[in-house]
């Protein structure tokens, strides 16, 4: 152990409310985590963002799942940043909670939508 984690998903997403300023959308699907001991599991995310004036937005996501073995999986953000177009850039905190380990830290980088 102590080699690198991914944290792989795939999910189906439904947008539950959207307008001008923020959206909020749930999501369902499969990950799995890959290391020298890989899981993986079904669960769901739920994610907000909201854009209270050009450029700059705000998001949260909580993203969870069950994994094979047992044990819930946890990855939360929080970011902030500004977009132009089609692309942006943010920083902001993330966690990855699961039985195994807990990692939190700072996250920075870049969004593109198409």
């Amino acid at each position: 152990s102590g080699g690198r984690t991914d944290l792989v998903s795939a999910h189906f997403i439904a947008s539950l409310s959207k307008s001008k300023s923020s959206l909020l959308d749930l999501a369902w699907g499969f990950s799995t985590v890959q290391n020298d001991d890989s899981r993986w599991g079904g669960g769901a995310a739920l994610a907000w963002e909201t854009y209270p004036r050009k450029p700059w937005f705000a998001a949260a996501r909580l993203q969870s799942h069950l994994m094979s073995g047992g044990g819930f999986y946890h990855d939360l953000r929080a970011q902030a940043g500004a977009s132009w177009g089609g692309a942006g850039i943010f920083a902001g905190l993330r966690a990855w909670l699961n039985p195994r380990r807990n990692s939190v830290g700072p996250e920075f980088g870049a969004r593109v939508w198409f």
